[in-house]
């Protein structure tokens, strides 16, 4: 399957956010709490757009992904023992799939397609944080290569900082 990867627009906030309501409901039916009606909500996708932040992945024409990509992290991620400097680094936030494509390997693809990025960015790293109940998207980081750095506590629980290096 090939994915094609833009800047999401204001026109495709309803279409994005219905995929994290989706992928919420999915999740909370497999015990895994990460998101909920709180977080992430309408608002906080539509200021990712503004910011030009937010990112989708289409297949066969369809956004089946979106994430936001930028140097923003929750003040815990001082916790993280980085081994690269902050200055070098994107933080990757609120990556979620459709349903629909789960288990076929598109987070892989997505995650692939954002390390290239980064590293023509200039960046040397990627730090994300990863829900620790979520068994699946924490098995996606570390076949990627992504190390468990520290943790962070959030209103949801426990979630694992985790890092990967992009240098070619």
């Amino acid at each position: 399957m090939e994915l094609e990867f833009r800047s999401a627009t204001e026109g495709e906030l309803e279409t994005v956010f219905a995929i994290y309501r989706e992928a919420i409901r999915e999740m909370g039916q497999r015990g895994i709490e990460q998101w909920d009606e709180i977080y992430p909500d309408r608002e906080v996708l539509a200021e990712d757009i503004r910011k030009r932040e937010l990112f989708t992945g289409r297949a066969g024409g369809e956004i089946v992904l979106a994430y936001a990509l930028n140097r923003e992290c929750d003040e815990g991620y001082v916790n993280g023992k980085w081994s690269f400097p902050e200055s070098s680094c994107l933080v990757l936030h609120r990556l979620c799939l459709s349903p629909s494509v789960w288990g076929r390997g598109i987070g892989g693809m997505a995650l692939a397609h954002i390390e290239e990025e980064v590293r023509r960015s200039g960046k040397r790293s990627i730090r994300l944080d990863a829900f620790s109940e979520n068994p699946a998207a924490l098995r996606m980081y570390e076949k990627r290569g992504y190390q468990n750095v520290g943790d962070l506590f959030l209103r949801k629980g426990r979630f694992f900082l985790m890092e990967k290096g992009v240098t070619g």
